[in-house]
């Protein structure tokens, strides 16, 4: 895993030892590549999405825009922005995962995610930051 990061959109960031725009690299044990690009302001809403490459094709998610609506014509291409806010984009999956957490302890059957996924998770987070602060890539 390699990372890397900048201060380019807001001065105050770099003020409390933090940045605004990153670069994370993940090469799996098989070879696959993994790129995570962030950055904390997109001026024309809250942009998350993601491509998956491979040699048979392309698996795409876009953003959510409050309508599906696209104008093309001789002036350009309009359609909504992005919503504004991760909460407007996630208001439904946080429903579905209290609605599964519930369904987990009335019923007993097992949670789709475990503390070993959230290990996981938080061990690569440090490795990110890890790697962005010492220049180097670290290696699992």
């Amino acid at each position: 895993l390699s990372a890397t990061g900048s201060v380019l959109t807001d001065p105050a960031i770099a003020a409390t030892g933090d940045m605004d725009s990153t670069a994370v690299t993940i090469r799996t044990r098989k070879g696959r590549l993994c790129q995570i690009n962030t950055s904390r302001r997109a001026a024309y809403g809250y942009d998350q999405r993601f491509e998956v490459l491979g040699s048979a094709g392309l698996l795409q998610c876009g953003n959510h825009t409050p309508t599906e609506v696209v104008q093309w014509d001789a002036n350009g291409i309009r359609a909504d922005k992005p919503e504004a806010f991760f909460l407007q984009r996630y208001a439904a999956a946080y429903k579905l995962e209290i609605a599964h957490f519930f369904d987990c302890l009335q019923n007993g059957t097992p949670f789709k995610t475990t503390v070993t996924d959230g290990v996981a998770a938080q061990r690569l987070a440090d490795a990110a930051s890890e790697s962005c602060n010492s220049g180097l890539p670290i290696t699992f």
